[in-house]
């Protein structure tokens, strides 16, 4: 009988991983069903963003995010505060990426950063998923604040390790807690969603955000937003500097 039970032990905990994965799959699914990720990759080929943002030391700043499809990404950054005012920009033309901003000057991004960059940006990534996921664990059910919502473990192509909190009623994305790698190091990234506003046929998006980097708090609103503009791509080329220097 105590063989029985032993074995049958080893058994669940050799197949709890294959179940609790399952379970993972069934959640991002829904999630990317309620936030529309069908109608994103059906009917919306770009995505045009205007907020603005709320750092540390009394910071503020205007923010714009142009999105459109093939992975082309461009956001700017206008801060102004304590006697200064500075542009950082970012971006993507499809195949590399960069950041650029006078405290880290113009470089190209890789591995972690570049993947973070994509996903955070990518309309379509939360419907194909699986292509940007190599590994999706299924951990417990746990509240944040006092919405009960499913724990999901995430790693992804690059490595880097993410858990999603995503409300057991809704299946809106409530908290990510992201450990990824960038030039000053690891850092723990942990953002918050809010006001999800349905701004084409389905498609959500949180109209707040909320970060905390290293202890450092920052508050994103979305003001404005615009569906299939017509952007040209060369708002999306890499700086000068980086294709002049490429070319030497």
């Amino acid at each position: 009988m105590n063989a029985t039970k032993t074995t049958l032990a080893v058994l669940w905990l050799l197949m709890t991983p294959v179940l609790l994965a399952g379970k993972a799959d069934e959640v991002l699914d829904k999630s990317a069903k309620v936030l529309g990720g069908e109608i994103a990759a059906k009917e919306i080929t770009s995505l045009i963003l205007n907020g603005q943002a709320t750092m540390p030391q009394g910071l503020t700043a205007d923010l714009q995010v142009l999105m459109k499809d093939g992975g082309k990404l461009y956001t700017k950054m206008e801060i102004v505060g304590q006697g200064m005012s500075m542009v950082a920009e970012q971006g993507c033309d499809g195949t590399e990426c960069y950041e650029k901003n006078p405290m880290m000057g113009t470089r190209k991004l890789e591995g972690q950063e570049k993947e973070n960059l994509l996903l955070q940006n990518d309309f379509k990534a939360i419907l194909n998923w699986r292509d940007h996921y190599k590994e999706v664990a299924y951990l417990k059910e746990e509240n944040v604040g006092d919405r009960a919502t499913h724990k999901i473990k995430i790693v992804t192509n690059a490595g880097m390790e993410m858990v999603q909190y995503i409300d057991k009623e809704t299946y809106l994305i409530l908290k990510t807690e992201a450990l990824m790698t960038s030039a000053m190091g690891q850092m723990n990234v942990i953002s918050t969603f809010h006001q999800y506003k349905d701004i084409h046929k389905g498609f959500q998006i949180p109209m707040e955000t909320n970060v905390s980097v290293m202890g450092q708090q920052m508050n994103l609103v979305i003001k404005e937003t615009e569906i299939n503009a017509k952007i040209p791509d060369s708002k999306f080329q890499l700086p000068s500097e980086l294709t002049a220097a490429a070319t030497e």
